[in-house]
């Protein structure tokens, strides 16, 4: 299996999660999870502001959670290729989004003038 990410034509990242961008996204829930609250509870209070901040860090950064994956790569046709693109972005008049992450979409064309 083979991540179509790195087999695809693209420009830069394509982050499925973007709080930056996405307005449902940029209201996830900042509360730690009650597995990690339990776990940092027992640390010293320097320590635990340091894994507290980091988390909340870690839950504004745009980045890759969907994934889609090939089992081969390797087009019978020289002139073939593979995009990869996000769907579901805001709306640019009325921000509307559905989700808090896009949707990944592979595209596989036998002509490569497409790409």
């Amino acid at each position: 299996m083979k991540d179509t990410f790195l087999l695809a034509r693209h420009t830069g990242e394509l982050y499925s999660y973007d709080p930056e961008n996405n307005p449902v996204a940029q209201h996830e829930e900042v509360a730690l999870p009650p597995a990690l609250s339990s776990i940092v509870q027992a640390m010293p209070e320097a320590d635990r502001q340091k894994i507290i901040d980091g988390y909340r860090r870690g839950l504004s950064m745009a980045r890759r959670i969907d994934f889609l994956f090939a089992m081969r790569y390797g087009p019978a046709d020289p002139n073939a290729c593979l995009r990869q693109e996000l769907f579901g972005k805001p709306n640019p008049v009325t921000l509307d989004v559905g989700s808090d992450h896009y949707g990944v979409l592979d595209i596989y064309t036998t002509d490569g003038s497409n790409c």
